[in-house]
This record gives C-alpha cells, sequence and structure tokens, in this order.
C-alpha cells in the first residue's frame, strides 16, 4: 500500500477510535460501524465516506500498480471524497489465483487479476489470449472492451460481477536462462512457465514442457533452474519483478497478450447512493482505459532498451511457423468452446474483426 493510501487508512483508524471512545463515554455498549464503512450492506446514507478495499497481484511501481492509483484517485475525486478507494498491491491481501474468488464472494471489494489465474472460469474470455491474435496493448485492450461492452459472448462469464473494465497488457516475451531458442523445434523439451488455457496448449503443441507458476515465484524457479524459461510474462512483469536479470537470452515472437479484469463486488455496486454508482459507472469502460493509455507499451520500450544485448527475434521463416501453429490452437479452441454450447467461431471471428477494427492503436 503506498504512503498516501497508508495515511488515509490510518486517518479512518483514529477516526473510528475516536468515535468509540465517544460511544463508551456516552454509556453505549454498543461498537459503531468502523468509520467510511458501508457495514451490514444495506443502502449507505448520502453522506458516508465509503471505504472500497481493492486487491492486486501486481507491485505498486508497475504499470498496474500506476494504472489503478491514477484510476482510484480520478474516482476519488469525481465521487466529492466520499469514495476512499484503498489499493493492496502484490497480492497482500490474497494470491492472483484467487482475486477473482475474492471479490466475488466479497471478501474485497473490487479487484484487478488476470481470467486465466480462475482455471476454467472463462473460456471464452480466452478468445484475447490465443496465440499471435492482437499485437499490442491499447489495441487489445479496446478490442476486448468492445467484444465485451457490443456483444453478448462475454457476458454471461462475467454477470456475477459489477465489470469496470477488461483490458490487455503488452505482449508477452519467452525468457531464456541459458538456451537460445532459434526454431520452433529448439522448443520440444524445453521446461518453461506458462499459465495455461491457449498459451498451455500451444507449448503442448510444440513439445514444450508447461509448468504453472505464481508471479511471485518465477524469478526464483528460473534462478534455481527449476524451469529452463518462462512465458506468458508481459514486459510489463518482466521490468517490475526484474526477470531479466535470470534471462541469458529474451525472445520478443508475440506469443501472446494476456487479458486482465478490474471488477467489482456486485452487493458493494448496490449498496452505493445512485449518484456513486453514476461515478463509477462514468469511470468503468472505454474511460478507464484512458487510464490504461500507454502505461504498458512505454514500459515495454524502455525494458526492451535496457536489455538490447540479450533481445532477439526469430526468422521470418520460424515466426510464420510459430504462426501456424498458433492458427492450430484457435482451431482447436473454436472447437472446444462449441463443443460445450457455445458459438466458437462467431467469438473468434468477432474477436478478429475487433483486432483488425483498432490497429491504429498500435504503438508506431
Amino acid at each position: 500500500m503506498s504512503k498516501k493510501r497508508f495515511v488515509k487508512v490510518l486517518s479512518v483508524v483514529v477516526a473510528a477510535v475516536l468515535m468509540i471512545s465517544t460511544f463508551a463515554a456516552c454509556g453505549n455498549t454498543e461498537t459503531p460501524p468502523a468509520a467510511g464503512s458501508n457495514a451490514g450492506g444495506g443502502q449507505a446514507a448520502s453522506g458516508d465516506v465509503i471505504t472500497l478495499k481493492v486487491q492486486s497481484q501486481d507491485p505498486e511501481n508497475g504499470a498496474t500498480g500506476r494504472f489503478l492509483e491514477e484510476w482510484a484517485a480520478a474516482v476519488e475525486e469525481a465521487s466529492g471524497g466520499r469514495l476512499d478507494i484503498n489499493i493492496f498491491h502484490g497480492a497482500t491481501l490474497g494470491p492472483a489465483t484467487e482475486s477473482f474468488n475474492m471479490v466475488e464472494s466479497g471478501a474485497v471489494d473490487i479487484a484487478w487479476g488476470l481470467p486465466s489465474m480462475t482455471t476454467g472460469k472463462f473460456p471464452l474470455t480466452d478468445v484475447g489470449a490465443l496465440p499471435f491474435t492482437a499485437e499490442d496493448t491499447l489495441q487489445a485492450s479496446y478490442a476486448l472492451w468492445d467484444l465485451y461492452d457490443s456483444t453478448d459472448y462475454l457476458k454471461d462469464e462475467w454477470s456475477s460481477v459489477k465489470v469496470i473494465v477488461l483490458h490487455a497488457n503488452c505482449d508477452s516475451p519467452l525468457l531464456l536462462v541459458d538456451k537460445k531458442v532459434e526454431s520452433i523445434d529448439d522448443l520440444k523439451g524445453l521446461s518453461s512457465r506458462f499459465i495455461g488455457g491457449a498459451s498451455t496448449d500451444f507449448a503442448n503443441l510444440v513439445g514444450a514442457i508447461p509448468s504453472t507458476m505464481a508471479i511471485n515465484d518465477i524469478y526464483t524457479n528460473l534462478e534455481k533452474g527449476v524451469v529452463d524459461a518462462a512465458a506468458n510474462c508481459g514486459w510489463d512483469v518482466v521490468d517490475s519483478f526484474r526477470l531479466y536479470e535470470q534471462a541469458e537470452y529474451i525472445l520478443d515472437w508475440h506469443l501472446n497478450i494476456n487479458p486482465y479484469f478490474l471488477v467489482m463486488n456486485l452487493d458493494t455496486y448496490n449498496s452505493l447512493p445512485a449518484d456513486l454508482q453514476a461515478v463509477i459507472d462514468e469511470y468503468s469502460g472505454y474511460k478507464a482505459l484512458e487510464y490504461v493509455g500507454t502505461k504498458w507499451q512505454d514500459i515495454k520500450a524502455s525494458c526492451m532498451e535496457l536489455n538490447a544485448d540479450k533481445v532477439y527475434s526469430l526468422s521470418d521463416a520460424e515466426q510464420q511457423k510459430a504462426v501456424e501453429l498458433g492458427e492450430q490452437v484457435a482451431q482447436d479452441w473454436i472447437a472446444s468452446v462449441t463443443a460445450n454450447g457455445a458459438d466458437g467461431q462467431g467469438l473468434y471471428d468477432a474477436w478478429m474483426e475487433r483486432v483488425e477494427k483498432y490497429e491504429d492503436k498500435i504503438a508506431k
């Protein structure tokens, strides 16, 4: 939690203690609700200061932390100070795998996280993680939100929460401890961290050995040789967790771009006065994407520059092989979700239409 947030929390605690002392002095034996809370889940009074607790798996100094802090500050200002948003960075409230469950259950009010970390929950949203489709953070972010906002394909998967925004991070390089991958065949037998879903399907297709692990464990596992490589780490993650320190080579191959969520507990949202609900609504969707901005793109550029001596690309022929294998993964994904009752081909086509629609968002 940032110093600013800590001071705010401390002031709330002090106010609560003073309130309790006042009640006790008057002979009241009941303890009042903590200041800034909406205890009991009922409709908050229009003048109350309401504290919202936010879970985030990423560190405060990374792109995610900057996005959340700026978004929260804007929401607080728009609320006239009646919303107090406390962000707990670095998975301090719980592991990344539990972020969605925490907000769904009400353990936290808002959560930012990775859909693929909640196994089997978001098979349709995984369309945004298919290999070699979108190229860039803002392109993928606008395409993903447009897909959610303007169609019904994804809405059922997110019906248990208030969706503030779905967006994407920057593309994921392949971090290699000591073996340089120069062809698709070189991936055979390579032990590497993947996150599941379409990326793991790609790993299996090329003969790699996928291993799942939390972000906080990647650095140590690379250092100890538990795995030979790490995929599905966007450039922002590579930068903020200093993963580049454990990589002799960094393959820039645009494997995929991961979808992310910023969602709110439905009971919390419904308990807000109508005017504060309107503030949350106003700073959702495309407005929230303004705060995503170029943060991920900027970090990618600086991280690539810092590691210019390590970064390389596949030859055009080998990259094309990878893209063709990615298309096979997409076809397998379409067949899988169709078998489960969804319109897999329609969803894939809608995704690709929006990826093309937002090509102007790609950093030049």
